[in-house]
């Protein structure tokens, strides 16, 4: 007869453990403001989908299983959730990490993002942050283990769908390529035809050899060919008036050779050539040679404190820092640009001077004293955004 094992008796008794800290999913008592996030993509408007359906199912969900929450605000986005550089999420972000809202609410996951690694982020960050992710359709208990296992593998779903739709439109438009037809929009000489291939517009043609043409001359600038378009009638495919910058793009498009491009290949269209090769190679040389003769003057590296900042006063578009042999200027660049409505279009104004006029104008500020908090918060939530930013790096 075997001996039966002998069972060890405890030998005392273990300090109490500090009891786990609940969850904000397990805290369900707690009333919370919460914010509604609804997104579509252009696709999936052309399915059928709807932010105010979007929306109206969240508001019942919140309504019915939530009633101890209110709706604190509704941010929208009409943008493919693969990345978060969208501006309705953006805002709700912003909303919650300013303590104005604890709960999130969308109609699915993939509603609040399709990338795998935002969603592990944002959900580790938020939860760390007392604020829960509900959805009207995807229901998780993220209070146990399976519920979060639940929820990361819709997620890895999410991410699978947003890479292999890229997948098949890369597959497309490969193969419209190898077929001969552009992916984009037709240029500035072309309409499409019944069968989808380009056609030449007669009229715009003669117009492409012709400034292709003057400017093989050598003695053509881009500006003076847009002046030769403007002066004929002639508008770009947005109706608006030829610019420096879009004849440099004329002057360099391999559409007009007959080519179609994918990612910086080349391959036969069939769509007919208006441009022969030999013109072609000849306007790019003389290119080259502009890039390559001496400039009349060295120009000063500087910044320009108004670049990007400053607006017209009379049409709201930014004005443009210019340099110059003696002054620097701030342009209104409306004419170059193709618009036709600004009153002042082309005046400038000397930068040395606007920049002393903004000068004068900053030093009359006071900020007001109660404006200290909310800066130091400001710089405190910048602080926070890069500690997150580096973690998600680490990630």
């Amino acid at each position: 007869m075997s001996q039966q094992p002998t069972i060890p008796k405890p030998v005392g008794r273990a300090r109490r453990a500090r009891p786990r800290p609940v969850t904000p999913y397990e805290d369900t008592d707690t009333p919370r403001r919460a914010v509604i996030y609804v997104r579509v993509s252009r696709e999936e408007q052309a399915q059928g989908h709807s932010l105010e359906a979007q929306e109206r199912e969240c508001r019942e969900f919140i309504a019915r299983e939530k009633p101890n929450w209110t709706v604190a605000g509704v941010f929208r986005d009409e943008h493919s959730g693969k990345t978060t550089n969208r501006p309705g999420f953006q805002e709700m972000l912003k909303m919650v990490y300013d303590g104005q809202a604890d709960a999130i609410v969308a109609h699915h996951l993939d509603r609040f993002s399709r990338s795998l690694h935002d969603i592990l982020v944002y959900f580790k960050e938020l939860e760390a942050m007392n604020v829960v992710m509900a959805f009207a359709k995807d229901r998780f208990d993220f209070s146990t283990e399976n519920g979060r296992l639940e929820f990361h593998i819709l997620a890895v779903f999410a991410d699978w769908y947003v890479q292999n739709l890229a997948r098949e439109v890369r597959k497309g438009k490969i193969s419209r390529v190898l077929k001969g037809y552009h992916n984009n929009q037709l240029p500035f000489g072309y309409v499409k035809g019944p069968d989808g291939v380009g056609q030449a517009v007669s009229e715009e043609a003669e117009a492409i050899r012709r400034a292709y043409e003057l400017y093989a001359t050598g003695n053509y600038t881009d500006r003076r060919i847009a002046d030769f378009l403007n002066e004929a009638g002639f508008r770009t495919r947005r109706g608006r008036r030829w610019s420096k910058d879009a004849v440099r793009e004329l002057l360099q498009n391999e559409f007009y050779l007959g080519l179609v491009k994918y990612h910086g290949d080349l391959y036969p269209g069939r769509h007919e050539a208006i441009i022969t090769k030999e013109l072609f190679d000849r306007v790019q040389e003389v290119r080259r040679a502009h890039a390559r003769r001496p400039r009349a003057y060295t120009p000063t590296i500087r910044v320009y404190l108004l670049s990007g900042l400053g607006r017209c006063a009379h049409c709201g578009r930014t004005i443009r820092a210019q340099g110059g042999p003696r002054y620097s200027y701030y342009r209104e660049m409306s004419k170059a640009r193709g618009f036709t409505d600004c009153p002042v279009a082309g005046r400038s104004i000397r930068m040395d001077v606007a920049e002393e006029q903004l000068g004068r104008l900053m030093t009359a500020f006071t900020l007001p004293p109660d404006w200290r908090e909310e800066i130091r918060r400001a710089l405190e939530d910048e602080d926070r955004r890069e500690a997150i930013l580096a973690e998600r790096k680490r990630l």
